[in-house]
């Protein structure tokens, strides 16, 4: 449609019939979080422990001055997303590449996953848009980071001649004892789902594993490579949280 202009009979005409044009531009972005905090930097990377549920959410809005359509939405770690996104008024959307984001309003997408042990965790989350006036294209990014403390465990295994648990000056190492490490409930331990090895104890008599989930282990200690040997009565050890 257009503006409607009555002109009287008297030839005078009217030239204040104007129409002012803006070319419009888009602008979008993403906003995302881990379970709930904005962790843009390793310094504020959110602490997990093993295992634990992770939810992602991804907040796509329309900060520019046309309408957007034609959204992909990217997780470099976790793929894409195209489902489980939903508008202001929390109805589901079924396509992206279809919706169109009014001016000013948002959308929300969730990702859901489990804390992996190792360095700390970092996924970039992109979107990609038009403008549905301007056609110009539009994207945008934003990181987030989580990170699960790590522990370790070990100590010696050794000849024990003073029969108290307690390792003192001249008692040697004991060579080619087999240490397997066990969860609480007497399973192998295992890291992000593959099992810790086990570990044959050279001359100094140690056994070392690392980059542990926090938790509660056992050490089982086989002894059958170098037989004549029986556990003292007394264990000594003690509880370290470092």
């Amino acid at each position: 449609g257009g503006d409607q202009v009555t002109v009287a009979p008297d030839n005078s005409g009217d030239m204040t019939v104007d129409f002012g044009f803006f070319k419009p531009v888009p602008v979008v972005d993403i906003e995302k979080a881990t379970n709930t905090k904005d962790a843009d930097t390793v310094a504020d990377a959110v602490q997990l422990t093993y295992k634990q549920s992770i939810t992602w959410k991804y907040v796509v809005t329309n900060n520019g001055d046309e309408n957007l359509t034609k959204f992909v939405v990217n997780d470099d770690k976790e793929g894409a997303i195209t489902t489980q996104c939903v508008d202001e008024n929390n109805v589901s959307i079924t396509d992206l590449t279809t919706y169109i984001l009014p001016i000013g309003e948002r959308f929300t997408c969730t990702l859901t996953g489990t804390a992996q042990l190792g360095a700390v965790y970092e996924n970039n989350s992109t979107v990609d848009a038009n403008g549905t006036v301007s056609g110009e294209g539009v994207k945008d990014n934003d990181p987030s980071h989580y990170f699960v403390p790590t522990v370790s465990l070990g100590s010696v295994v050794w000849n024990d001649t003073g029969k108290d648990g307690l390792q003192t000056a001249g008692e040697p190492a004991i060579k080619d004892a087999v240490v397997t490490l066990l969860k609480a409930d007497g399973t192998r331990a295992d890291i992000n789902g593959t099992v810790v090895p086990s570990q044959t104890t050279g001359t100094n008599g140690t056994y070392f594993f690392d980059n542990l989930p926090e938790g509660d282990y056992k050490v089982q200690v086989d002894m059958s490579g170098v037989p004549g040997y029986t556990p003292a009565a007394n264990q000594v050890t003690a509880d370290d949280d470092d």
